[in-house]
């Protein structure tokens, strides 16, 4: 037995080859292809975490707490459940971000730590974790009302690439680039930013119908540091949802020794 991990859907699940149970809540997606989603609701996390409960305890982690209603719903399961036995994380991002930090605490889980010792890992990834993404229009973000409509129709006549990253819970607009290749040097030039005098990196590339652009990244990294572990996804559904495709990034943590 080990520590389970229960997630939402709003993450991205990284193959690491970490050997720990881990548990999908999903979201629900509008049935008319919009961009409007659901969180679940506390009964399918309640539901989740007594499914998952192996006997030696449960870690939750969310997507970011500012991005959706998810944490606020785990939340609310969790408080009726013994706190020796369940255990709430935000993930502080989304997508690859989240996968990140559920790989963390998987690994974690993997080696025998305990639930406490799975949660300080989970959490130290998540304090530091970052997503820096490029999307080819902002249309999808501005109809959810998550930007001005006004940013995607000079995005649109412009011909520029915005670039945008999630960090501490929060999107943070970033100087966009005129093409995609400079959006992508903008990419791994944030994170070599980032980089410690010591650390091990944790990276995971992540695109929506842009697979080249994000082994491009991939490549531009590796001409930096080699990752102590690498993963490549697809944008979660949920984010897809949000966003639209021509997406591509990486995100990352450092492990530092």
């Amino acid at each position: 037995m080990s520590v389970a991990i229960v997630v939402d859907g709003g993450v991205s699940l990284l193959d690491d080859g970490a050997d720990a149970p881990v548990h999908l809540v999903a979201m629900q997606l509008a049935p008319d292809g919009s961009a409007a989603t659901a969180a679940p609701s506390p009964g399918a996390f309640a539901e989740a975490i007594a499914g998952a409960d192996q006997g030696d305890g449960v870690l939750v982690v969310t997507v970011a707490g500012g991005l959706s209603a998810s944490y606020q719903a785990a939340y609310t399961a969790c408080s009726l459940l013994d706190s020796d036995r369940c255990r709430l994380l935000d993930s502080q991002s989304a997508t690859a971000g989240e996968g990140l930090v559920v790989a963390a605490a998987a690994r974690a889980a993997a080696s025998g730590a305990d639930l406490g010792a799975v949660e300080r890992c989970a959490r130290r990834a998540a304090t530091t974790v970052r997503l820096a993404a490029q999307i080819a229009s902002l249309d999808r973000l501005a109809r959810g009302g998550r930007l001005p409509p006004g940013a995607a129709g000079l995005a649109r006549r412009t011909g520029l690439r915005p670039i945008f990253e999630l960090r501490g819970g929060e999107i943070r607009p970033q100087v966009p680039a005129f093409s995609l290749a400079g959006a992508e040097r903008r990419i791994v030039a944030l994170l070599e930013r980032t980089r410690p005098d010591v650390g091990r990196l944790h990276l995971a590339a992540l695109h929506a119908g842009e697979p080249e652009s994000a082994e491009r990244l991939v490549a531009g990294v590796r001409a930096l540091v080699e990752p102590a572990t690498l993963a490549r996804c697809e944008l979660s559904a949920v984010m897809l949802a949000h966003t639209g495709p021509g997406v591509s990034g990486l995100s990352w943590w450092w492990e530092e020794a």
